[in-house]
């Protein structure tokens, strides 16, 4: 088992489907790990399903000079949680698993997980400075809200309640002639396109293709360059080694030109902030949506962590109209890392891998 020479012990948690390297997000991963090798704290990931009882150990791995090596390690102190699922059915193991693991030894988290876009919105509503940079959104429930918002808006947005990455995001408009396209990518984050010359057939596709998820409906807002293609940008707001609140970095993403979301996962590119606002726009009106945006990322975090509970970092989904409206698209509590090559500042790259560790480090202490 390794343990020794280690004064605290921090699991990076992932779910039952990514154990086994190559991880999601095994870059990251490893970056940790070798941090604590450093600083004395021994950081390994692991799936809960791989605790043992018994021994109140778990099977996990850790990233040394060599590559990934798979051990038996404690229990951890302190979890960072990067689990992420394909299905229900891997989150309701996942979630036996953790209750199991929590009896053991009730180990705190780094920070919570938001559950649920819906959730979000409801609170973010509530802090006046942000209700007007929130979009028109509301649980999909009834097809009838579809076409009534279709009659008044022409186009409108369906995204799972639970979704990342832009899987499962559709946009659909209505025609002059009553017919519909559909735009948006699979469960599996390939693009989808359609037309259907009638609700109903609109409408079976849709149930179909939802089954049992839980989606929200939200008004479509014309988020693109001037070339036509989708972006946004996203800000990381994370804690360190002071244990508050900061603006790592920001970063845009523009989707490629046939696809309705930014996302990098989904065939998205990088690029700096402000030089595309300046294409955009112009410097006076770039650099006032960049303040708008940063005072909208100041509030956010300490808002939802008011409602929520402690949360550690946040990846903000910020989107700007083409008339130069701001909008809080979404805000996720487990953000990739992969915007943060475009950052402005070098050493914010560093900080966004590192941070995690950095606030692990305070709450230890």
């Amino acid at each position: 088992m390794l343990t020794k020479s280690y004064q605290k012990i921090v699991g990076i948690m992932i779910s039952p489907s990514q154990i086994g390297p190559p991880f999601t997000g095994q870059s990251l991963f490893a970056h940790l790990c070798e941090l604590g090798t450093k600083w004395g704290i021994l950081v390994f990931v692991f799936s809960p399903t791989h605790v043992d009882d018994k021994t109140a150990t778990v099977q996990g791995y850790k990233y040394q000079a060599s590559g990934w090596i798979k051990a038996s390690f404690p229990l951890p102190d302190l979890i960072y949680d990067r689990a992420f699922f394909t299905s229900y059915p891997h989150y309701l193991r996942h979630q036996s698993a953790v209750s199991a693991l929590q009896r053991l030894k009730k180990t705190p988290y780094l920070g919570r997980v938001l559950q649920g876009k819906w959730g979000v919105h409801k609170v973010l509503l509530k802090h006046p400075k942000l209700t007007p940079h929130i979009p028109l959104t509301k649980l999909f429930r009834q097809p009838s809200l579809l076409f009534r918002w279709l009659k008044e808006y022409s186009s409108v947005v369906l995204k799972p309640e639970a979704g990342s990455q832009g899987r499962g995001v559709l946009i659909i408009t209505k025609s002059d002639t009553a017919s519909y396209s559909l735009r948006g990518r699979s469960m599996q984050n390939r693009p989808i396109a359609k037309s259907f010359t009638n609700s109903f057939a609109l409408l079976q596709w849709l149930l179909a293709f939802i089954g049992s998820r839980s989606y929200l409906i939200q008004q479509y807002l014309s988020l693109q360059t001037d070339d036509g293609n989708a972006f946004d940008i996203r800000v990381l707001m994370q804690k360190g080694r002071d244990g508050q609140w900061a603006q790592t970095g920001m970063a845009a993403r523009v989707g490629q030109p046939t696809s309705i979301t930014s996302n990098l996962h989904g065939g998205g590119k990088g690029a700096q902030v402000l030089p595309l606002l300046v294409k955009q726009f112009d410097s006076v009106r770039a650099n006032q949506i960049i303040d708008t945006i940063n005072q909208l990322s100041s509030l956010i975090p300490t808002h939802l962590e008011h409602h929520f509970g402690r949360l550690a970092e946040l990846g903000l989904d910020i989107g700007i109209d083409q008339s130069g409206s701001i909008w809080v698209i979404e805000v996720n509590s487990k953000p990739g890392r992969a915007a943060a090559r475009w950052f402005t500042q070098p050493a914010a790259r560093y900080e966004a891998m590192s941070n995690p560790l950095q606030y692990a480090r305070f709450l230890l202490q």
